[in-house]
């Protein structure tokens, strides 16, 4: 006989538990050349397996699933040893934005509309607490915990162009340009999330970047020449290409000629 999904949701609320704990790193992880434990192939390969099975509990128990990532990333704040828990629960956050993203972007009423609206909150105050001191204080929990809120801010962009005003949007811009000066692995991440959110969000950043200055500048042309210098450190042509693509994406959008020139 067929399981209501009411009572199947429990189930899958500790299947969530248990991959959030498998796909984890070892908290003593430092980089994959001092570690003899585990494989990085097995690692990977594991992650990639799970990916359909979180997307199917999303599916599921939808804004319960959030919400209790985010309870997992809240209450490994305090623990020392935490990052790896608050890196794994990112890891699920992300392997199911695609579809979290169509859920916040749904018309409808009644169960969908309560839905959207308690998930559009649930990552709104999620990004509030990731974003609480800067890259600098996620780079210092871990440099995995940085490169997957980067990740996290760029999967989740359609999002914060709904639901975040412009002022917030830049905030998330500049702590991902800080994130870029970081390791290969995290500045790659950083790399593709500029570019993400410049694109994702651009009819919040819009009305900002046609504003031309009295100074020749503003918040949206500043950090998008600070995204390309901070880039420009790292050596990385691919890294510089995406960054590079999202701001041209942007500026081609603006009307004013002397506003694309500003802005260029």
């Amino acid at each position: 006989e067929e399981r209501h999904p009411s009572l199947a949701a429990p189930l899958f609320g500790q299947l969530v538990d248990g991959l959030v704990t498998r796909v984890s790193y070892p908290p003593t992880f430092t980089n994959w050349e001092n570690e003899f434990e585990l494989d990085c192939q097995e690692f990977d390969e594991m992650r990639r397996m799970v990916a359909d099975v979180l997307v199917s509990s999303y599916f599921l128990l939808r804004c319960s699933y959030l919400e209790q990532l985010a309870n997992v990333i809240q209450s490994s704040q305090s623990d020392q040893n935490g990052w790896a828990a608050t890196e794994s629960a990112l890891f699920c956050l992300c392997s199911v934005s695609r579809e979290v993203c169509a859920r916040v972007k749904a018309r409808g009423v009644g169960t969908v509309a309560a839905d959207r609206d308690a998930t559009a909150r649930g990552l709104v105050q999620l990004v509030q607490m990731l974003c609480q001191g800067g890259a600098e204080t996620a780079a210092r929990r871990h440099p995995l915990v940085l490169t997957m809120s980067a990740s996290f801010l760029g999967s989740y962009a359609p999002v914060w162009n709904v639901c975040c005003s412009a002022e917030n949007i830049l905030g998330l811009l500049q702590y991902l340009v800080a994130a870029v000066g970081s390791s290969p692995k995290t500045s790659a991440a950083a790399a593709k999330s500029i570019k993400l959110v410049l694109i994702g969000c651009s009819s919040k950043l819009l009305p900002i970047a046609s504003t031309i200055s009295a100074q020749n500048s503003n918040p949206v042309t500043a950090v998008m020449s600070a995204a390309i210098e901070a880039v420009l450190t790292t050596n990385h042509v691919e890294n510089l290409t995406l960054v590079t693509e999202g701001c041209t994406r942007l500026s081609v959008q603006i009307k004013d000629t002397d506003a694309i020139r500003q802005s260029l």
